[in-house]
């Protein structure tokens, strides 16, 4: 047993940097937890806290057509979005919001169905692709239906590969690439206006993927190049919100 010398000065533990009002960096919150707790606990807490919040992963499936500045600005708008849907409910989970990532693989997936949604962007059009690419992930025994969903990616850009049954709603999302790369082609502030429609057409299909509707703003079942509104920013509607939150709201509970 070690005993501490009487004239041995008692060191204080440090207080962690801050910033903006006295707001702790999340880089001092870990060190705090690391020093209270240990690095094996802490690394437990940082994991299942990433596990208590919602995720959208995009996947590229290779080449999309689509610049990386445009990309992240996507990434930026499905973002924003969802975190404004997010913000105004009452469940403590579904406030804490979206983590959105993108990779270029799909790696893990953990909590796919549950509180993760997953988003492959692909340059072309092709059904068979997306099936191949779906089937994995989803149930078998609904050959027929998916497939009728995977041909709207020919007519619309965008689709929502899902089956409901016993209050379950596992989906796939994809989103065709190539159209909107040639619409913005050498057109001034081209990866503006792509970053936007994409992060647009994404949240589609994750509207979809939440049981949402076609209905005003981004849940609109009309073309997303409509040049009397292109670039305009397009939001949720109340309704689309509001079945968004309540879906949401389900899936904190699972």
């Amino acid at each position: 047993m070690r005993i501490r010398r009487a004239d041995t000065k008692r060191r204080e533990p440090e207080a962690p940097a801050v910033v903006r009002g006295g707001e702790a960096t999340p880089a001092a919150r870990v060190l705090g937890l690391q020093r209270s707790i240990g690095n094996t606990a802490t690394r437990r807490l940082l994991r299942q806290a990433a596990q208590d919040r919602f995720r959208v992963v995009v996947v590229r499936d290779g080449e999309t057509g689509i610049s990386e500045a445009a990309t992240t600005r996507a990434m930026t708008v499905v973002r924003q979005e969802l975190g404004r849907v997010t913000s105004g409910s009452r469940d403590e989970t579904v406030r804490r919001g979206f983590t959105v990532e993108l990779r270029d693989q799909e790696g893990n997936l953990d909590g796919l169905h549950r509180r993760l949604l997953l988003v492959y962007l692909i340059r072309g059009r092709d059904a068979d692709r997306a099936l191949e690419l779906a089937r994995p992930h989803l149930p078998r025994g609904y050959e027929d239906a998916l497939r009728d969903q995977a041909r709207e990616l020919n007519s619309i850009g965008g689709t929502n590969l899902r089956i409901d049954f016993n209050g379950r709603s596992p989906s796939v999302s994809f989103v065709s690439t190539g159209a909107l790369a040639d619409l913005v082609r050498d057109r001034p502030g081209g990866d503006r206006l792509a970053g936007q429609l994409l992060g647009e057409i994404i949240l589609h299909e994750l509207g979809h993927a939440l049981r949402a509707r076609h209905d005003a703003g981004i849940m609109e079942g009309v073309a997303v190049f409509d040049s009397a509104t292109l670039g305009r920013p397009r939001h949720f509607s109340a309704d689309s919100t509001t079945a968004i939150r309540e879906r949401l709201e389900y899936l904190s509970g699972r």
